[in-house]
């Protein structure tokens, strides 16, 4: 999948354009035209578009902070998932539609509301645009770019339907993916005291650093909290199985196994991130795994 992934590069999933734009996003399309979409939306994920968006996330971030400093004042039991879920609907609302609906104090905003009915984002992609995130795609419909090679690969725009299809693989990704991934590791951060303090070390260390001030810069430098990351993506795989498509007749290294064009191949990602011979004592939240040290002998 990583040196021969040329022979692997379809995935078999349903989509169709014409009766169903929706489904026809990054994740399900096939052969050229996943390239050229690719190659239009990359640009949209630089580290660039990630630090302009970076003030928004911080006042997404303060919501939630004084949302649980009410509720820690009142002797009672949260559900961490519903609380993560709102910061999740926060985030994307804020960040690529450009709509404030603080769902900490408003449980009944539109955009939750578009959510629970199935992310029906046509209607607001047609009224909301963001100069962040989404505003790429948006120039690439509208064809305000200039005529750069970097841009225009293949000399069209998207259209509103690959805009939408694209927004909608995007939120369906984000949305559960990022709240219940978020859990995992808060459980696991309150079950393992010890990892707790490791982070939280290294937090005040880097806040310390950086003057008190959380920028961009100072959470790329929080290492240890990406190894955390790194383990709750191992133990709970948000993707447990990868299915792919053969599409060039492929011949097993070191093996007479010829997997034939058009064979379809399941991955069980989870079990090769739960399989002890990769991942020695596999069910313990061991963060040390994805150290720079360690990581490098992951088969």
């Amino acid at each position: 999948m990583s040196k021969d992934f040329d022979h692997f590069i379809d995935r078999g999933a349903y989509y169709n354009e014409r009766d169903d734009p929706l489904s026809a996003h990054l994740f399900n399309i096939e052969g050229a035209k996943r390239r050229n979409l690719r190659m239009k939306l990359t640009p949209t994920f630089t580290s660039g578009k990630m630090k302009m968006m970076f003030q928004t996330l911080l006042e997404c971030g303060k919501q939630l902070n004084d949302y649980m400093q009410n509720i820690s004042l009142k002797d009672e039991s949260v559900n961490i998932k519903d609380i993560l879920g709102c910061l999740t609907t926060d985030v994307i609302a804020s960040c690529a539609f450009g709509i404030r609906c603080n769902s900490f104090k408003d449980t009944n905003s539109e955009f939750r509301k578009y959510l629970k009915k199935n992310f029906a984002l046509t209607k607001l992609l047609n009224n909301f645009v963001r100069k962040d995130f989404l505003q790429l795609p948006i120039d690439l419909k509208n064809n305000l770019q200039d005529n750069s090679s970097e841009y225009q690969h293949d000399g069209k725009s998207l259209t509103m339907d690959e805009l939408s299809a694209q927004a909608f693989l995007f939120l369906g990704a984000a949305f559960e993916t990022l709240s219940t991934t978020m859990t995992f590791c808060l459980y696991e951060l309150a079950v393992n005291q010890d990892i707790q303090e490791l982070v939280r070390d290294e937090i005040n260390s880097l806040l310390e650093r950086h003057y008190g001030k959380l920028t961009y810069e100072c959470v790329m430098d929080m290492k240890y909290m990406g190894q955390v990351a790194d383990e709750t993506l191992k133990k709970y795989s948000p993707l447990p199985i990868l299915n792919r498509i053969c599409v060039v007749n492929y011949k097993v290294p070191d093996t007479n196994i010829i997997i034939e064009k058009g064979t379809a191949v399941a991955i069980p990602v989870l079990g090769l991130q739960t399989d002890g011979d990769y991942f020695p004592d596999t069910e313990r939240f061991d963060s040390d795994k994805f150290s720079e040290e360690n990581k490098r002998n992951i088969p």
